[in-house]
């Protein structure tokens, strides 16, 4: 930080991250695992660059999503998704370190992005397919698609919000109105039972998350795919 060094702040209600020649990636990320619902939308503000006023620079920032250790990282250092936003338009995502599109001309100075996610679960090791929208229309993300499928799933999800500035180049990021938006899982106590002929029954506790019937009683079905094999009791 200082007069004249880096720096993560808020001005207004935006998040500005400036970075320069002596620190040229510059990335806060918050102290919370968004992990309330395999089922979940990220959407912020975003201008690339506030600063480059012909968004001539190749620079960027960045979201990284979807990763299982807590702090802030590097676009292509997680187990997540990262995904680039350059001052030029163009975008470059990976999954994890792997980098599985480049390109695109989204518009340059202020976007809306809106990242939308449908999985399993974490740590479940279901796919997970992930989506993303800037002003409203659909981005491609994915090496020949619009959505890019993580086949692993996610793990977690901490976030990252970064920017970088390389070359000797001074540059502001700007993030604005961030929010993440999940539908809450109905969880087992555990997922995998294992289990041999003439066993007698095993104890599965099912959990809801409070706000499922913070309003009235709700409802929840348990039901087996074969009850040849196992049906479920209570």
């Amino acid at each position: 930080g200082g007069a004249t060094g880096p720096l993560s702040r808020i001005n207004g209600n935006r998040l500005l991250l400036e970075a320069n020649a002596t620190q040229n990636f510059v990335a806060v990320s918050p102290s919370r695992n968004f992990n309330a619902g395999g089922n979940f939308s990220i959407d912020f503000d975003l201008d690339a660059g506030v600063n480059d006023a012909g968004s001539a620079s190749g620079d960027w920032a960045c979201l990284v999503f979807g990763y299982s250790t807590p702090g802030a990282v590097f676009v292509n250092g997680s187990d997540g998704v990262g995904i680039l936003f350059r001052n030029t338009g163009g975008i470059q995502v990976f999954d994890g370190g792997i980098p599985v599109f480049g390109g695109g001309a989204l518009p340059t100075g202020p976007m809306h992005v809106r990242i939308e996610v449908a999985s399993g679960g974490f740590g479940s090791g279901s796919p997970a397919t992930v989506r993303m929208f800037v002003d409203g229309s659909p981005v491609q993300i994915g090496a020949t698609t619009t959505e890019l499928v993580k086949a692993a799933g996610l793990n977690g999800n901490y976030i990252t919000l970064a920017g970088s500035a390389f070359g000797g180049a001074s540059w502001i990021h700007a993030f604005d109105n961030f929010s993440v938006n999940a539908t809450p899982c109905i969880r087992p106590s555990i997922n995998t039972l294992n289990s041999f002929v003439g066993q007698k029954s095993q104890t599965v506790d099912v959990s809801i998350p409070g706000s499922l019937n913070a309003g009235g009683a709700v409802d929840v079905v348990v039901s087996s795919s074969n009850p040849d094999v196992a049906e479920p009791l209570g």
